[in-house]
């Protein structure tokens, strides 16, 4: 069996808690399904803690899957689902903790006061103090920083999320480590999912936006945009949305702007990873798109960006607007793409992508290798020794 240390010398062997206490399906979470794969990989029991009504849409079957009731309004379902938590974490003997939203670290915290178990934050949002509205988040931030300084370690993305939280939530530099938001190794796998599905022409350039449809991600000027983008270029919007902003907003603005021509697909449904892949691998340019005046979290995004990490897994170029700081950078930087100031802009973007195609592709397919590989971010990490 491989043993595996962390690298501020905590010996874990044994049985492993990942706790998740947000309901998208589990496999919007990488860094969550990561981690149970490369655990088991190793040798260990794993224990995912989630909501009752999550949809576990992943392989499973070596891991115990334990729901709980996170349902009603505040303050119960909060309450629920804190004891629901932290029952489970007492009633059984876990060598490791990971938490990865706030709720769960509050949980976690309050348990290992109880039963002495190492735990970890593996922080996926940073809720900083420009979101905090009432006394609930107040309350919750309060106990959520209380508890990350009692964790043995914290995990975000990239070094400017690592700088945000140390700001934030006032921790030493030593107890964090970066693990990017993305997947385990390249994939080289060639597709014609979204032509086929939406019998797309070839000559068409395929953009491609992947994420959330929801307002505090984008707006409408990436619709209304689209409208003057050359007539062999097609947007393709695939994602989900928790409210009627797609209902309401989005498919009647969609429908106007298709009614001149064509320009506009939309790819609602939900798809395991590989099939997520394939659409991901057939599109040519991929949207890191989002909306401006965001919340410092999102604002600072970086490599918890899941949709520019699933871009770059599948060597598609990247379009990012340059009010995001450390996209643009990335994008600049390494030539993986191109940043542009608005949506007006994106049809510039995608001339000059289109011009050096191979070009971006290549660098895009190098820095993942280098940079973005969940498994080798995660033994870095996570050193291994073995014992016979």
């Amino acid at each position: 069996m491989e043993i595996l240390t962390y690298t501020n010398g905590i010996n874990m062997l044994g049985k492993i808690a990942l706790i998740v206490n947000e309901n998208r399906a589990l496999s919007t979470y990488p860094s969550v399904v990561n981690c149970m794969v490369l655990f088991l990989k190793n040798g260990y029991e794993v224990d995912l803690i989630v909501p009752k009504d999550m949809n576990i849409d992943c392989d499973t079957k070596n891991v115990t899957v334990i729901k709980y009731n996170y349902k009603g309004i505040f303050p119960v379902k909060i309450i629920n689902g804190l004891i629901g938590i932290i029952h489970q974490l007492l009633s059984e003997k876990y060598n490791l903790i990971l938490p990865y939203h706030a709720y769960g670290l509050i949980a976690t915290g309050v348990a290992c006061r109880i039963r002495k178990t190492p735990y970890g934050y593996f922080c996926l949002e940073i809720k900083c103090f420009d979101q905090i509205r009432n006394i609930k988040d107040k309350v919750m931030k309060s106990l959520e920083i209380h508890f990350n300084k009692k964790a043995d370690f914290t995990i975000v993305q990239d070094n400017s999320r690592k700088e945000l939280i140390k700001k934030t939530h006032g921790l030493q530099d030593g107890s964090i480590f970066c693990i990017p938001n993305s997947y385990l190794g390249p994939f080289n796998e060639c597709s014609d999912y979204l032509r086929d599905k939406f019998e797309i022409p070839r000559n068409k350039t395929i953009a491609l936006y992947s994420g959330a449809l929801e307002s505090w991600a984008i707006d409408e000027n990436l619709i209304l945009s689209v409208d003057g983008w050359d007539e062999n270029y097609v947007l393709v919007l695939h994602g989900y949305c928790r409210g009627d902003y797609l209902e309401k907003v989005m498919k009647p603005l969609v429908e106007k702007i298709n009614s001149k021509r064509k320009k506009i697909y939309l790819s609602l449904n939900l798809v395991d990873e590989t099939e997520y892949m394939r659409l991901i691998s057939s599109a040519d340019i991929g949207l890191a798109w989002y909306r401006k005046d965001l919340p410092e979290n999102v604002s600072t995004i970086g490599l918890s960006s899941g949709k520019m990490n699933a871009y770059l897994r599948c060597g598609i170029p990247i379009i990012v607007p340059t009010y995001l700081e450390d996209l643009r950078k990335f994008a600049e930087e390494y030539r993986i793409g191109v940043a542009v100031d608005s949506e007006y802009e994106i049809k510039n973007g995608i001339l000059e992508i289109v011009n050096a195609h191979n070009y971006y592709k290549s660098n895009t397919i190098n820095y993942y290798k280098e940079n973005l590989d969940f498994e080798k971010k995660f033994y870095e990490t996570f050193s291994s020794d073995f014992i016979p």
